[in-house]
Order: C-alpha cells, then sequence, then structure tokens
C-alpha cells in the first residue's frame, strides 16, 4: 500500500490536515485503488482538470531542462540505448540524444505527452530512427531483460504509489553495468504553491476531498538512496539541488502550478467542482500575493 502520510514539508496545520486525510483514505481502503491514482495523475497531464496545460512547455520547459541536463551533466551517454521513464514531452529525451545517444525510448503512461513529444521531435527534425514511443506504466515495463545501456527518469517518482516497482522493472531492463538516474521531487518542491492550494479551500470542498491522500511522495535524499539499495543498485551517488522562482503576480504564479501539475489532484471532483476550486486557487493566490516557489530536486544515480 503506498504511504499513507505526507512526506514532504508543510506548515504543521496543513500537514495535520494531509494525514488526516491519508488516515481516512486508508480507513475507507481507498489507498488501495491505485489505479484510480493512476488515472487522476494521466487526466491532470492530458489536460482534463486543467486548461493551461498546453503553456507547460513554455513556462516549466526552462526548470524541466535544468533539472534534466543536472541528471546527466556527468554521464557518458554517446553510443548508447536508452529508456527515459516518465519523459513528458521530451526534455529529458532530447538532451540525451543531443549529447550523442544513439537511440532513445520515450516511454509515458499519458498518450498527449507521448503525443505532445513527437510532435516536437518532428519539429526538430530529429532522425526518427533514435527516438522511439511507448505507452507504459513504470510499475510494469513490457519490455525484455538487459535492453538498456542506461535508464533515466526526471520527475517522476514523486508521483508513483509504489516507486520501488518502478526502480525495480527499470533495473531489469538496463544491462549489467547499466546506469540508472532518478531526478525526484523532494520535501521542499512546491511548498508555497501545495500549501496555498490547500488554504484556498472553503470548508464545503475541504469537506470533498475529506479521504482523499493527494498522489504525491516527495523524496529526501536518504530515501531515494535507500530505494536504490533496496533493489540491488550500486555505487549510488546523490544530491540534492534547490533554487527559488519569482512571479510578478499571484496570477502568473499560478498559471505555472496549473500548466505544470495539470492539477492532477482535481480530478478527485467533479466538472463543477473542479472550476469552482481552480477559480477560488487563483483567488487566493492573487490575494495572498503568492508569487514565489521553492524547487527542491533529488537527483541519483546508480548501476546495476
Amino acid at each position: 500500500m503506498p504511504n499513507i502520510f505526507w512526506t514532504g514539508d508543510l506548515s504543521f496545520s496543513i500537514k495535520l490536515m494531509m494525514n488526516f486525510n491519508g488516515a481516512v483514505a486508508w480507513l475507507l481502503k481507498e489507498m488501495n485503488d491505485v489505479e484510480s491514482m493512476k488515472k487522476r495523475i494521466r487526466r491532470g497531464f492530458e489536460g482534463v482538470s486543467s486548461s493551461l496545460l498546453w503553456r507547460y512547455d513554455e513556462l516549466g520547459g526552462p526548470n524541466y531542462e535544468r533539472i534534466a541536463r543536472a541528471l546527466i551533466e556527468d554521464e557518458k551517454v554517446e553510443g548508447k540505448k536508452i529508456m527515459d521513464m516518465g519523459c513528458g514531452t521530451g526534455i529529458l529525451a532530447f538532451a540525451l540524444l543531443e549529447k550523442g545517444a544513439s537511440q532513445v525510448v520515450c516511454a509515458d503512461n499519458c498518450k498527449r505527452m507521448l503525443s505532445d513529444c513527437k510532435e516536437k521531435a518532428d519539429n526538430l527534425g530529429l532522425d526518427q530512427r533514435r527516438i522511439e514511443y511507448r505507452m507504459i506504466d513504470a510499475e510494469a515495463i513490457p519490455i525484455g531483460n538487459d535492453s538498456f545501456d542506461a535508464v533515466y527518469s526526471s520527475m517522476l517518482f514523486a508521483l508513483l504509489p509504489y516507486p520501488e516497482r518502478a526502480l525495480s522493472e527499470m533495473r531489469s531492463v538496463a544491462k549489467p553495468g547499466a546506469t540508472i538516474g532518478v531526478a525526484a521531487q523532494g520535501p521542499g518542491h512546491y511548498r508555497e504553491f501545495i500549501e496555498a492550494g490547500a488554504r484556498a479551500l472553503s470548508f464545503k470542498h475541504k469537506m470533498k476531498f475529506l479521504g482523499y491522500r493527494p498522489e504525491y511522495w516527495p523524496f529526501t535524499e536518504k530515501r531515494l538512496k535507500k530505494l536504490f539499495w533496496q533493489v540491488e543498485l550500486h555505487q549510488t551517488r546523490t544530491r540534492t539541488m534547490t533554487w527559488t522562482d519569482e512571479f510578478a503576480s499571484g496570477s502568473e504564479a499560478f498559471d505555472y502550478y496549473a500548466a505544470t501539475s495539470g492539477l492532477w489532484g482535481l480530478n478527485y471532483l467533479s466538472e463543477k467542482e473542479r472550476d469552482e476550486v481552480a477559480a477560488a486557487t487563483r483567488e487566493y493566490f492573487e490575494k495572498k500575493k503568492i508569487k514565489r516557489v521553492t524547487h527542491d530536486v533529488v537527483l541519483a544515480i546508480g548501476e546495476k
């Protein structure tokens, strides 16, 4: 069963609320419904809960590229066949190809992300023999063992109910001696946005979310390193990178939040309720001048 309690940094009162909801979700056996969790995230990144997802690359691209390049900056990828698990719109995959990878398999469980990735690759004129697109659940990779020279994943693992399964699957499809690399959301990632989103909820909407444990499990370096050890990856190296972004207004900050997260948690609600909560959250960002966000990213590299 996924972790019931919140693993990120929040104020005491909001964390207490999150943990209470997690406990209720456990009692109601909602925590066992992993497929519904995955569906909510997938629908978020298909634009169901936020019309701003089309600005994903425009607003989030620079930061996602910064993370991707940090993950592979010391990696020798020339001539290697590599899997990018949770490829999104292809930011990490394109960086790998630029660095000399012979082929990259872009894997994601969201059709829209894969479609955007392919469209970008076509627009860039990339050799289609060097890039492949696969609809894949990270926790059950349907590819033969020992298939890749390296497997990387950027900003996916905190969204997985069972990250240990995903890392084990990534290890299985990697060849002996291959590199496995993960960039994951740290405890402080999007702290201000998550806090503001929770505080923006009216009592009515808080009651609608009763028993909902958000699909988000950020990592500390220690926890990610332990995960690598559990699946028998060796010579693991970890580090954390943190920085903040400032926005001109609360409205701009909300746009960034909605575009880069898809506001997937709102898929727990009806369409009308989603619209009400999104509007109330934007208003809260503007009223409280939420104009700053923390990026907290944990990187880990290990070997099979």
